[in-house]
């Protein structure tokens, strides 16, 4: 059985040390096995006063995701910006090993939101760039045994990577430790074939995170998630499976993840709901 996980982006931005010592107590009583941890600015939460807080509570750390707001870049962007974005990078890493999750994840070559036109040849440049620019990073992670997983976002969020094809080819190349981060929100607008397409990223996967089809629980919305836990099932993925959505009561991530309205009668309903379906069609 997948350990399944919850972001507490459910219920709160930033998600800091504040944040996580009320949460995490919740999150263990719901039933979780794991936690996401997001981190929007450096220092937002203590890598081993988290860690020790999730063992207190038999839970265990998914992931970190890596944040990019306006201003993180690994692609088109003057030198010091780029090496701002790596130093960010380099810390969540050090993050992710401090506190023990395996895998980093995230839209890590670009600021959400941020999108302009690229010819193919600019493409090609691109995704040049940001194979030079996470290098470094992805050494990094490798020694302290950290993966990497670089996320596709819909249209409206990037021009960089939006399909798993995109994906795969920005990182060849690059080290092993370096694959996707599956967001069934994003596949569901983008792949004609979300199901087809986790074949295909199947050996690259390295985290998985799930919602509905309206960044609501996953169960309450028209994915076939029998299929789609069928087909990761075939790929041999056995890390964790986190429940991704936001709380609509902040303003600044509730205008960043385009949430408008409430998306469950509560936050906990929304976490909830999520975990009884996910156990039921998982076993």
């Amino acid at each position: 059985m997948y350990a399944i996980g919850v972001n507490p982006w459910v219920w709160a931005s930033p998600v800091d040390d504040k944040a996580l010592a009320e949460l995490i107590p919740r999150i263990a009583e719901f039933g979780f096995d794991a936690v996401e941890l997001p981190i929007e600015q450096p220092g937002d939460w203590d890598p081993i006063r988290t860690r020790d807080l999730l063992a207190a509570h038999g839970l265990v750390a998914a992931g970190v995701c890596a944040v990019t707001p306006p201003g993180r870049e690994l692609v088109d962007a003057a030198p010091a910006v780029v090496e701002s974005t790596v130093a960010y990078l380099m810390g969540c890493v050090a993050s992710a090993a401090a506190v023990g999750a395996g895998c980093v994840g995230g839209p890590a070559y670009a600021s959400v939101g941020r999108t302009w036109r690229m010819s193919p040849a600019a493409r090609a440049a691109c995704y040049a760039d940001f194979r030079r620019n996470l290098a470094p990073v992805a050494e990094r992670a490798g020694e302290l045994g950290v993966s990497i997983g670089v996320e596709a976002l819909n249209r409206y969020e990037t021009s960089v990577v939006n399909t798993v094809e995109q994906t795969v080819e920005m990182i060849d190349g690059l080290p092993s430790n370096v694959g996707i981060m599956i967001d069934t929100y994003h596949m569901n607008i983008e792949e004609a074939d979300p199901y087809a397409a986790l074949a295909v990223a199947g050996p690259h996967i390295k985290h998985v995170q799930v919602s509905g089809t309206n960044r609501g629980a996953p169960g309450a919305d028209h994915f076939d998630w029998p299929r789609f836990f069928t087909v990761l099932r075939d790929t041999g993925y056995q890390g964790a499976i986190c429940i991704e959505s936001f709380t609509a009561e902040n303003e600044t991530i509730a205008t960043a993840a385009a949430i408008w309205r409430p998306l469950a009668p509560s936050q906990d309903r929304l976490a909830t709901d999520g975990l009884r379906y996910l156990r039921e069609i998982l076993g």
